[in-house]
């Protein structure tokens, strides 16, 4: 998924926002998310997983990926609707599969963050390989 996201990216002649090595509690942080979505991670279950507080996991998360926690989320899920969609996926089964609400909801979001469609970006990537 964020291989994907990352080649949109390159095209757009941009980078991805990841810095240093994230710290442990972030990495275990991370390990949450991927292991809950498509579902709902949230901050205070990532900092319980990760074993410290959110407000303290909140900030670092923040300066060490990049992102804050839910639009990292937010860009996770549109690597996971990216990858579905390079394989073949409709719009609407890549949005169920990502924890989108709808193909809509996908679409606005992705256009928001790419300025492009999904389907021209996942197209022109896909074409590229």
């Amino acid at each position: 998924g964020l291989a994907l996201i990352e080649q949109v990216l390159a095209q757009a002649g941009q980078t991805g926002p990841w810095n240093d090595p994230p710290s442990d509690p972030v990495i275990a942080g991370l390990e949450y998310i991927h292991s809950e979505l498509p579902g709902r991670p949230t901050v205070a279950a990532a900092a319980s997983h990760a074993g410290v507080r959110p407000d303290g996991f909140r900030k670092r998360f923040a300066v060490q990926i990049g992102l804050p926690f839910r639009q990292y989320v937010l860009w996770t899920r549109l690597g996971l609707a990216a990858d579905a969609m390079a394989t073949g996926m409709n719009l609407t089964d890549a949005a169920a599969t990502a924890g989108f609400a709808d193909s809509a909801h996908l679409s606005r979001v992705f256009r928001r963050t790419f300025g492009l469609p999904p389907s021209v970006a996942v197209g022109s990537v896909a074409a590229s390989r």
